[in-house]
């Protein structure tokens, strides 16, 4: 298994409930951020440029609001080119179905609403953004989990609370990673006596093995968990949905799941069967919709669809999926661009950066680059 497998725990744990939303609730862009000559500003579909580059940072939009950074500080504007939250936190990230983001002041993170109100306060050391009206804090040491109220639903006495989705969340009763979890409902109780371990997967090295654990979370009604040594799919009460004899399992988006088994991986539908009769890629990220981008056995990236139609070529050495009509892709020279789902480029950069997914700030293939494009979905002090 090649190195870059060790990023998919950080995807596991971040990217994939950052995707809670259904693609039908999650604004769609018109407009997407592009550098040009150390500004940012955004172009059309088509790679129009129809807003000037004139911020020092830009972010997408989402739910119709998009992060701009003007003299170190941050604000929103909306998709009509002008500013609706002015600049004055020192970070902020996405707006998300309930309404609100995080932001960070000089007393911490907290919370605002479409207006630019602080609805939460900003006393907490880390936060991140809220899912399926929950939203997980750090106060010292600990986790601890808020609802849209700023109301104390689950206290800080766990080392980690993974983010809500289907109503519940898993809570780590054992402070070591490869510990034991739970499952707990949106008034903090804990819905079952069992306990499960995380599933792992063993990657080999040069001389030996890493072992990559990836934890479980809430997805279309299952997690991935580890039973009697096999990894397996629950449901939200803890009964166990589907065994598989797998080495790897993903958590289920679209309905389908991406698998591995020998060093070979490839999609499995919600009975477990897998499809297109081969596994024939060797990475990837998770179906949004009707699209997923992987990597195949030549080491390149494209975006297929579920029928396993190419829709991006396998020529890039990167590939995120679409938003909207575009999805961002790295070149082999350097720079990165967007391509549109008729396999076409429509604006390339004109110097080395990359967009990062959301706090994968430690993706072996992308670090000491310049990094931009993308909300933070945990904020720290």
């Amino acid at each position: 298994m090649k190195k870059v497998f060790s990023l998919l725990v950080i995807i596991m744990v971040f990217y994939a409930c950052e995707k809670d939303n259904s693609l039908s609730q999650v604004y769609i862009p018109e407009m997407y951020p592009v550098e040009v000559d150390g500004k940012w500003g955004y172009i059309n579909a088509e790679g129009d440029m129809v807003l000037e580059p004139q911020f020092d940072y830009a972010y997408g939009f989402k739910f119709g609001l998009a992060a701009v950074r003007i003299d170190n500080h941050w604000g929103f504007m909306g998709d009509d080119g002008k500013m609706k939250i002015e600049p004055r936190f020192f970070q902020v990230g996405a707006f998300t179905a309930d309404g609100l983001a995080l932001a960070k002041t000089q007393d911490g993170v907290g919370y605002i609403n479409r207006d630019g109100d602080i609805v939460i306060d900003c006393q907490y050391w880390k936060g991140r953004e809220f899912s399926d009206g929950m939203a997980i804090v750090k106060d010292g040491y600990d986790y601890a989990a808020i609802n849209t109220n700023g109301e104390l639903i689950i206290p800080a006495e766990y080392s980690y609370i993974t983010d809500f989705s289907d109503g519940h969340a898993w809570i780590q009763l054992e402070s070591y990673t490869r510990g034991k979890w739970t499952i707990v409902n949106r008034n903090g109780e804990q819905v079952t006596d069992r306990s499960y371990y995380p599933c792992t997967y063993k990657e080999e090295r040069p001389g030996g093995y890493n072992t990559i654990t990836t934890l479980p979370h809430f997805s279309e009604g299952t997690a991935t968990v580890q039973v009697y040594g096999k990894n397996c799919y629950v449901d939200t009460d803890g009964d166990v949905v589907l065994e598989t004899s797998f080495d790897f399992i993903s958590a289920f988006h679209s309905g389908m799941a991406f698998v591995g088994k020998d060093d070979n991986f490839g999609f499995i539908n919600k009975r477990g069967t897998l499809l297109y009769d081969s596994y024939g890629f060797d990475f990837f990220s998770f179906f949004e919709g009707e699209y997923a981008p992987v990597k195949n056995h030549n080491e390149k990236w494209g975006i297929i669809d579920k029928n396993n139609r190419t829709v991006v070529s396998f020529d890039y050495k990167v590939c995120l999926n679409f938003e909207g009509d575009l999805a961002v892709v790295w070149f082999y020279d350097g720079n990165w661009g967007y391509v549109n789902k008729s396999d076409e480029v429509v604006w390339k950069s004109d110097s080395e950066g990359t967009y990062i997914p959301a706090n994968h700030d430690d993706n072996p293939n992308v670090s000491d680059k310049k990094s931009f494009g993308q909300y933070k979905k945990e904020l720290s002090l």
